[in-house]
């Protein structure tokens, strides 16, 4: 069987499935599995940080490789200077859904209310990106976090 013939199987069959599938191959990744994924990168560490990558914590002076054993790679990255050293800043940012709007508006869909004139019912859902964690690195140490 090749692979179209296969997902054509999957999809008649399991339409749910291959959903799953995907849904499960996004799910973000532990330290552990992290750790397991790279265990040659995670034995490279001081000692004093691979203790406390296993915690699950952050500590100065870590390096980025650590950091990222904790908390996966970031959303976004930027380089920078200060005073003669060098910076580096990564955000961990997640996509949030919400509901906008305070449920009326000042605009008339004649259509939608036709015996409230004026008002109407507006919410529109929206995506955007929360920043959830913050790190900065001066000259490839741990230097703060938020």
């Amino acid at each position: 069987m090749d692979g179209s013939t296969m997902h054509a199987f999957l999809t008649n069959r399991f339409p749910g499935l291959l959903l799953i599938l995907l849904f499960a191959s996004c799910a973000p990744m532990t330290t552990g599995e992290r750790i397991r994924r790279d265990i040659n990168g995670f034995q490279s560490l001081p000692t004093k940080d691979q203790a406390a990558v296993q915690r699950g914590e952050l500590g100065y002076g870590m390096t980025p490789k650590a950091v990222q054993f904790v908390l996966g790679e970031p959303s976004e990255v930027f380089h920078g200077a200060f005073q003669r050293h060098d910076t580096m800043r990564w955000n961990y940012n997640v996509l949030q859904s919400e509901w906008y709007g305070n449920g009326s508006s000042d605009v008339y869909y004649p259509e939608f209310d036709p015996f409230y004139p004026g008002r109407s019912t507006h919410l529109e859902l929206i995506h955007r990106l929360k920043r959830v964690a913050t790190v900065l690195f001066v000259d490839g140490k741990l230097k703060s976090w938020e």
